[in-house]
């Protein structure tokens, strides 16, 4: 368990990650409010991230969950500015579906593949060997609806 926390806690610190802590099976993360990195950080819309390894008899499991308060409050910012700026709210709402709908859909998409390049990586280190079964199931959820 401590090598696959040990691979996580290496591939978020290279994503931009921050403040990585490692529980007994669990490891968690922030993402800073502002990265240096932007165009490869995979971390830039998320404000928080928690990874749970569950180990049972039929395998060993992956859980991500990831917070991603910043974008909707920033999102909802920009876009009553915008509407009271230009006096129409039609506008406002468009930008916020613009803005907000579509990164909330492309993290969805990113973290689902950093996910899964996490699993790779985890089985590619030939980490079977310790646990009873290989990571076999990976499941995403994001804390924002």
């Amino acid at each position: 368990m401590e090598r696959i926390l040990s691979i996580i806690k290496n591939f978020i610190l290279n994503k931009g990650g921050e403040d990585v802590a490692i529980g007994r099976n669990t490891l968690s993360y922030r993402s800073p409010f502002f990265p240096s990195k932007l165009l490869n950080n995979y971390l830039v819309q998320v404000e928080k991230g928690n990874f749970t390894i569950i180990q049972n008899p039929k395998g060993v499991f992956l859980s991500y969950q990831f917070d991603m308060y910043r974008l909707f409050l920033l999102g909802i910012i920009f876009s009553v500015a915008t509407g009271v700026m230009i006096e129409t709210f039609w506008i406002a709402i468009l930008f916020f579906l613009f803005l907000v709908v579509f990164n909330w859909a492309l993290a969805i998409m990113r973290h689902r593949d950093m996910l899964e390049a996490i699993v790779r990586e985890i089985k590619k280190s030939h980490l079977q060997k310790d646990l009873p079964n290989t990571v076999t199931t990976v499941q995403v959820s994001d804390t924002t609806m």
